[in-house]
């Protein structure tokens, strides 16, 4: 699976460097850099990681995410959001970490629950700040690509099972709302007034505009238009979704190559996902947010944390850590 994997993601990005003649030798020089470093640090995850690997990231992840939602609420750390810092430095590993409790709540079910569901509401309160609307979309839609999974495969839920993730879902929301009710915190307004613009009027989101136009562009030329142009186009920085912006860079082939791969892999963690180990779910689950993510921002030049973080899931041959204690 390594060789496909490898192979398919070469077969990706190869034509991003090499159909423009323009390029100068530091351009391509540049990108083909970027490309051994997704390839390698890819494979090197794989091949080395083990099992007690996945338990300390799912742990350091967790941990992380709480440092620096304390930090945040406490004004120690700043962002900028003109340089996407709130995606990439805060929202985002906090939003990994979330996840992570969810998950410890809903398969560990011991002492150190309560303790999850703490942490969970102070997460979300830096969430809330922060002013992003992926993290409310995307947890919950990982959530229910689980809950799809357990129904797909026929496993015997119980009814404490199948209480267990609505009852956390809505005891993390109440102590948060309360919070919020007897307290002066306010959650941004930013995100306050574009979720509102979003529920009321969805075609009024730009980024559906910025998908159609790119769409639009993709159709006119198959072969692509090389990696790092987007720009000229006018219509945004990047198209805020990694198979357009493969479409875009390297043409249908590049686009048809990088839907392939993530059908292979996904489709192959969703059936893993009826395992019952917080673990192995905690690390798909956190592919599977990434991916999300990648689908409504990100370029393909970031693309190093989907994939490395893709492979150390799929570094678990079997995806049982029922070893691990």
């Amino acid at each position: 699976m390594i060789v496909f994997l490898a192979v398919s993601l070469i077969l990706m990005v190869l034509p991003l460097i090499i159909i423009q003649p323009d390029y100068s030798v530091s351009t391509v020089f540049i990108y083909f850099m970027g490309l051994i470093y997704i390839v390698a640090s890819s494979t090197i995850v794989y091949l080395f990681s083990n099992k007690s690997d996945v338990r300390t990231f799912v742990y350091a992840q967790c941990s992380w995410a709480f440092l620096l939602s304390v930090l945040y609420l406490g004004n120690i750390i700043t962002h900028s959001r003109e340089f996407g810092q709130h995606y990439n430095t805060v929202a985002l590993p906090i939003t990994l970490g979330l996840i992570v409790l969810f998950s410890h709540v809903i398969y560990s079910r011991n002492r150190y629950s309560i303790l999850a569901i703490a942490v969970s509401v102070i997460l979300i309160l830096s969430l809330l700040a922060l002013g992003g609307r992926g993290p409310f979309i995307g947890v919950p839609i990982v959530f229910s690509i689980l809950g799809i999974a357990y129904i797909v495969s026929g496993s015997n839920i119980s009814i404490k099972q199948f209480l267990i993730i609505p009852l956390t879902f809505i005891s993390v929301l109440l102590a948060v709302f309360s919070i919020i009710r007897i307290t002066d915190y306010e959650p941004s307004e930013l995100l306050t007034r574009r979720l509102e613009r979003t529920i009321e009027d969805p075609t009024s989101e730009s980024r559906i505009d910025i998908y159609f136009q790119t769409i639009e562009i993709i159709i006119t030329n198959p072969i692509g238009y090389g990696i790092g142009t987007f720009q000229k186009t006018g219509i945004s920085n990047y198209p805020h979704n990694i198979f357009l912006h493969a479409f875009y860079s390297g043409g249908w082939v590049s686009g048809l190559i990088l839907i392939g791969v993530f059908a292979f892999i996904f489709r192959y963690l969703f059936f893993k996902l009826r395992r019952p180990n917080f673990y192995t779910v905690s690390i798909i689950l956190l592919s599977y947010y990434m991916a999300f993510i990648f689908f409504i921002s990100y370029s393909i030049h970031n693309s190093y944390m989907l994939f490395t973080l893709v492979f150390l899931t799929l570094s678990l041959r079997d995806l049982d850590l029922k070893s691990i204690h």
